[in-house]
């Protein structure tokens, strides 16, 4: 943005620094927010919290946000979870005992996975862009049991859940709030205690079993109660405080049993099964919140969010597969993958490939489909109809789901069961017709083994590389992935805890502060900027707003308000454009596919870019040169001829 050297900025701790040149008699100054999202090496680690990024945005991308809609987001959320320590179990415990580990080592493997899971998983989600924690704080907020230690700022609070009031010009989402610390705690608890369950079932507990699945279903009541006025009861913040001791109690149970009883590995897995259960869970929670939604919308609202959750489900079920596969292939030393793709996965895997083929062929169509009146090119249209596309990736998911629970109550094992989906014959691979790539055995000749390279082996060579990357190269390295998290992180966790910290409060207060110690005279945003400096200028006090606003490349168009229209974005255009008096230009360009977008309700403010080409560079245009001279004239419209040298000139 600044385009010289050397560059200053200001010396303090804070993650969004502000930078300034030293160069003309312009005083400019840059907010730069992107080590909110880079900065810590703990980032590296966030790929691995992808698909609870996406749980959590899927809560704010709903059409019609009710009680009932939080709680079903928050259910199916809370099942996600469930899996994903449902597949831990399957690395550190299934897969050792099938690739012929013996049950003393694999007990010891799975108590230091569950030790390592839950702790790393605590200390990853307690990690905050407001203001580094200490270890003694971080402790705090996961364990201690009373109310008080669910309260991040330690002063008198509103214990509500802020979702309802959920409005990017409203100030609920932009402060400091408890509900991150209450679904926290319920999403640990029960996480230990479905890692419980487990043990439970290959030690014969009996007693400790029926005690896990209690502790379980607990915490699938309880966070249905975080929704609404339940929120508030006494009784509800009292229980919800003391669940992460109930869940510490309830593993360390498990762990005692696994050293003093051992195992008695049964013929199916375990973790498997428990994986289908909580995938029912998911699969009815989604089904009954979309068609709460279609009902009260009549059948025009829901698909997006449920397609977000299904592409959230589809990375999430990677993940897991990528690393029962490094743990059989190269912790175990097999030499065939074959427990990691037993019974329900091979049919996990392949509906995995079809769901990315299917996202493929919408994108492809809504880039062939030009909208009346436009000329706009492909990749534009494709981004502009990801709402659509969305819509797709849910109507595919609610067609799998019910298919795989359709098959896993018709097969030869009695009642429903992960181990009745079978898979035909035809799609399987031939064990005598395998080659090895990325060290994953595989028969190119069949759907499964096609599936396994494309849906297992790439992501995990990516996410390997990634993960490494981002902790051997530093910050620059691990921007490249933190552009990523600038939409999916910018949003609180209300809706998922345990996803990447939300930078978005930080950096609109930040953006806040700083524009009432500078005043300045132009505020220039760009991208995702835009969106930060609109709602930080609709919180900025009276007279310290400037007097000119300028963006380019902004979402706040068609993009953003298609995909999370119950957030107040065309609320927000209106206040931010009242608070410049009506001086906010947005600048655009048709050839760029993210932000090439008129903001509706500027009229003739939105300047056409005719320089350059894509997303990025508006400010060298003469445009934009012209935009910013616009402050000393009060003059916002576009003037006739712009030339380049002229402007700067000027």
């Amino acid at each position: 943005m600044l385009y010289t050297q050397p560059v200053t900025y200001d010396q303090g701790l804070d993650l969004a620094r502000v930078f300034e040149p030293n160069r003309d008699r312009w005083d400019v100054k840059a907010f730069h927010w992107g080590s909110l999202t880079s900065k810590s090496s703990l980032s590296a680690f966030w790929i691995l919290l992808a698909p609870f990024a996406m749980a959590n945005v899927a809560g704010w991308m709903s059409e019609s946000p009710n009680v009932w809609s939080r709680i079903w987001i928050r259910v199916a959320g809370l099942s996600l979870t469930g899996i994903f320590f449902s597949q831990i179990a399957n690395m550190s415990l299934d897969i050792p005992l099938a690739a012929g580990q013996s049950p003393t080592a694999a007990a010891w493997m799975y108590a230091a996975a569950c030790l390592v899971v839950v702790g790393g998983l605590g200390w990853l989600s307690t990690q905050s862009t407001f203001r580094p924690l200490t270890f003694v704080e971080r402790m705090r907020h996961l364990f201690w049991p009373t109310v008080a230690a669910m309260n991040p700022v330690r002063k008198e609070l509103a214990w509500d859940d802020p979702a309802g009031e959920g409005k990017v010009v409203g100030p609920a989402m932009w402060t400091v709030h408890s509900i991150v610390h209450r679904l926290r705690r319920i999403h640990l608890t029960f996480g230990m205690a479905l890692l419980s369950v487990v043990v439970a079932r290959m030690t014969d507990g009996d007693v400790l079993g029926i005690t896990a699945l209690a502790v379980a279903g607990g915490m699938l009541v309880l966070v249905a109660f975080t929704a609404g006025s339940a929120a508030m009861n006494r009784m509800v913040l009292g229980t919800t405080a003391t669940t992460p001791l109930l869940g510490l109690g309830v593993l360390g149970w498990s762990l005692y049993r696994l050293a003093t009883e051992g195992l008695t590995p049964g013929a199916t897995s375990v973790s498997d099964q428990l994986t289908y259960e909580v995938a029912l869970v998911l699969g009815v929670s989604a089904g009954a919140g979309l068609l709460g939604e279609l009902l009260t919308s009549r059948f025009k609202r829901g698909w997006v969010s449920l397609g977000l959750l299904t592409i959230g489900t589809l990375i999430g079920g990677t993940l897991g597969l990528t690393g029962a596969m490094l743990v059989e292939i190269y912790l175990t030393e097999s030499t065939s993958t074959r427990a990691t793709f037993d019974g329900g996965a091979a049919f996990v895997t392949v509906g995995m490939l079809g769901l990315v083929v299917t996202i493929a062929i919408a994108l492809v169509v809504a880039m062939a489909i030009p909208k009346p009146g436009t000329e706009d090119p492909p990749l534009r249209r494709g981004i502009l109809r990801t709402r659509h596309i969305l819509m797709v990736a849910a109507l595919y998911g609610a067609a799998v789901g019910a298919v795989g629970a359709l098959l896993s109550c018709r097969g030869p094992e009695a009642g429903c069961s992960q181990t009745n989906i079978v898979m035909p014959e035809q799609l399987l691979e031939d064990p005598e017709n395998l080659t090895v790539l990325f060290g994953l055995p595989f028969d190119p000749a069949s759907l499964l083994g096609w599936a396994k390279i494309l849906m297992v082996a790439v992501p995990a060579v990516l996410i390997v590389r990634s993960v490494g990357g981002g902790l051997l190269n530093g910050q620059d390295s691990r921007r490249k992935v933190g552009i990523l998290w600038d939409l999916g992180s910018f949003w609180p966790r209300w809706f998922h805890p345990l996803g990447p910290p939300g930078y978005g409060p930080y950096a609109v207060t930040r953006m806040q502060t700083v524009m009432s110690e500078v005043k300045p005279d132009v505020l220039a945003a760009h991208s995702q900027g835009s969106l930060i400096a609109a709602v930080a200028l609709c919180l900025s006090d009276e007279g310290t707003a400037p007097r000119l606003f300028i963006t380019y490349g902004s979402q706040l168009g068609d993009l953003y308000p298609a995909l999370f229209p119950a957030v107040g974005l065309d609320q927000l255009v209106d206040a931010a454009d009242a608070q410049v008096d009506g001086n906010w230009v947005n600048l655009w360009r048709p050839s760029d596919a993210i932000g090439g977008q008129v903001v509706t309700g500027l009229g003739s403010r939105n300047w056409k870019v005719v320089t350059g080409k894509g997303h990025s560079r508006y400010e060298l245009t003469p445009e934009f040169c012209a935009a910013r001279m616009a402050h000393e004239s009060r003059d916002v419209e576009r003037p006739p001829d712009l030339d380049m040298a002229d402007c700067w000139d000027r």
